[in-house]
């Protein structure tokens, strides 16, 4: 039986719910679960420093059970060779993200796809819960002087510990 594979790539600075429902769907479609995690100076040259540095990111990354591996990606520059190295089924994303963006971001276009059988998968992006909100809840604003509230969570049911029996 052949393995199927993801692509996903991000930042992963605050690993919160939102990168965790992300990487849960990676592995709800394909066996082989591949990250990308964005360096420091190329998170930088976008969205600013990362509250986390990259090893510290990649150490939460790899710990999470979805994924199968993960390494330190420099620059979208190599987004191509590593697709071509690894090989993967799937490029995985949030839906906050249009196709024709992402694919732009990536250095990749529609031939490249095509030639390396390599299908575009979006899943819905986990509202409520973002690196950026939860910065604003650490200085304790949100946006207007008041205390931001922390988002819902998805599966709280879950995240209790059952009564022993």
């Amino acid at each position: 039986m052949n393995k199927t594979s993801i692509y996903v790539g991000g930042t992963f600075d605050c690993f919160h719910a939102g990168h965790v429902n992300l990487l849960r769907r990676a592995r709800e479609i394909a066996d082989f679960v591949i990250v990308a995690l964005n360096s420091d100076a190329f998170t930088s040259s976008y969205k600013g420093k990362p509250v986390m540095n990259e090893l510290e990111r990649l150490e939460v990354v790899r710990a999470c059970r979805f994924v199968d591996l993960a390494f330190v990606m420099e620059s979208h520059a190599m987004q191509r060779d590593y697709m071509e190295l690894l090989r993967p089924d799937f490029i995985l994303h949030g839906d906050d993200w249009t196709r024709d963006s992402l694919v732009r971001q990536l250095g990749i276009d529609d031939a490249f796809l095509a030639e390396h059988g390599i299908r575009m998968k979006y899943v819905p992006y986990t509202k409520g819960v973002s690196t950026s909100d939860i910065k604003r809840r650490i200085l304790g604003v949100d946006g207007g002087g008041e205390p931001s509230a922390p988002a819902t969570a998805t599966r709280a049911s879950s995240a209790r510990v059952p009564a022993a029996t």
